[in-house]
């Protein structure tokens, strides 16, 4: 899995780099933790649903469940930031990578898509199951 993070990382820090953006490596951690809190909310809504939403049942289980899930959040932000914010790992993503063959079968903007994709997943996934249980 956190090959495929780090595969993710490059292709966006890659792409941001050559459009002269100031921050790249902000800019790609940004993404970074945005798509990961993505996958981490579609997890929590489906295990949420298949309990028939045992997790969120009541007012103050709640707030824990979300309070967990914040916490979960942050640990992944410093995570990345420990990371990514370490050149010589970048580096050594940049050998990994740059004459990759996945780099010429998945494109940047599937990349950039593939959050886009998940939320649409689990909206349809929560409409669905709202109307026909789970």
């Amino acid at each position: 899995m956190f090959k495929y993070f780090d595969y993710v990382f490059y292709r966006i820090y890659s792409f941001y780099l050559k459009k002269h953006d100031d921050i790249p490596i902000l800019t790609s951690l940004g993404f970074l933790w945005l798509f990961q809190t993505i996958i981490i909310a579609v997890l929590f809504s489906i295990i949420d649903k298949l309990t028939n939403g045992s997790m969120t049942s009541s007012d103050s289980l709640k707030n824990r469940v979300y309070i967990s899930l914040g916490l979960i959040d942050t640990a992944i932000l410093i995570f990345d930031l420990i990371r990514y914010l370490n050149n010589k790992y970048y580096q050594s993503l940049i050998e990994i990578f740059e004459n990759s063959s996945s780099n010429e079968r998945i494109r940047t903007w599937m990349i950039f898509l593939q959050p886009v994709f998940l939320l649409f997943i689990d909206i349809t996934f929560l409409v669905l199951t709202k109307h026909h249980g789970a």
